[in-house]
């Protein structure tokens, strides 16, 4: 029996060795992308320029606005979603905008350059976790120093992603930032934001990269909201056995909004 779409981009992405998108991870470099030259033409819908049919619907071309800071104290490493992400865009024809930030204000310049021509949502790549106090937080940098820390219940914060992003969704690719609901829910509110989506356990690399390319693939090609992309993302890991490593009765992933 063939293989659907879905399960054809499932069996082609890349296997990383096990890495946690937490803080305080220094991890080695050897890593297996996925293969250029294997990948067959016309495995997933393609437009050129001007609009494309979504779901019985006309949209505009669909476009990924990713945001990606340190995932290792190693200057020299080359840890990163990027070339993960950037293979399915480009089989997918969706222009990816790939962008590394160390610090919540490198925003405001990634935002002006972008204009008025806002992407359908704004994704975050990081390290992720909670204090003592149970106050999550970002680490954009790559050491992993508590000055560093971007706290999302600080009200500079708020005001920095009000700022740039007010009325969009955004999904933090990052361990443990939604294990506590309250803060993120406030987060969201405050930010205006549309929707947060965010992981509420500890996640690997390859766990990280398979939910947001399924998740990719549900907005940019199946045309769902924010909302049923994450469901169909999050059903799609749960079928696959991924769940992640901890946060026992926790969902892999929250979405508030």
């Amino acid at each position: 029996m063939g293989q659907t779409p879905e399960q054809v981009w499932f069996s082609r992405l890349c296997h990383l060795n096990p890495r946690r998108l937490c803080t305080g991870q220094v991890v080695g470099n050897g890593q297996r992308l996925l293969d250029r030259e294997a990948k067959p033409s016309g495995l997933f819908p393609t437009a050129g320029p001007g609009p494309r049919r979504v779901s019985g619907r006309v949209s505009s071309p669909p476009r990924a606005l990713v945001l990606e800071g340190s995932l290792d104290t190693a200057l020299h490493s080359p840890r990163s979603e990027r070339d993960a992400l950037k293979n399915w865009c480009d089989a997918a024809d969706i222009a990816l905008a790939f962008k590394t930030v160390h610090r919540i204000e490198d925003f405001d310049q990634i935002v002006e350059a972008l204009g008025r021509d806002q992407p359908p949502f704004v994704h975050i790549i990081c390290h992720g976790d909670h204090d003592d106090d149970d106050r999550p937080y970002l680490l954009f940098a790559p050491k992993p120093k508590k000055r560093n820390r971007i706290y999302l219940d600080a009200p500079e914060t708020h005001t920095a992603f009000r700022r740039c992003f007010e009325g969009q969704s955004v999904l933090f690719s990052a361990c443990l930032v939604a294990k506590y609901d309250r803060h993120i829910d406030r987060f969201r509110k405050s930010a205006r934001l549309r929707y947060v989506a965010a992981f509420s356990r500890t996640v690997y690399d390859d766990e990280a990269i398979l939910f947001d390319i399924s998740l990719y693939h549900s907005i940019l090609i199946a045309g769902l909201t924010f909302r049923a992309a994450l469901e169909r993302a999050r059903s799609a890991l749960e079928a696959l056995g991924i769940r992640g490593e901890v946060g026992r009765g926790q969902r892999l992933v929250k979405v508030f909004g």
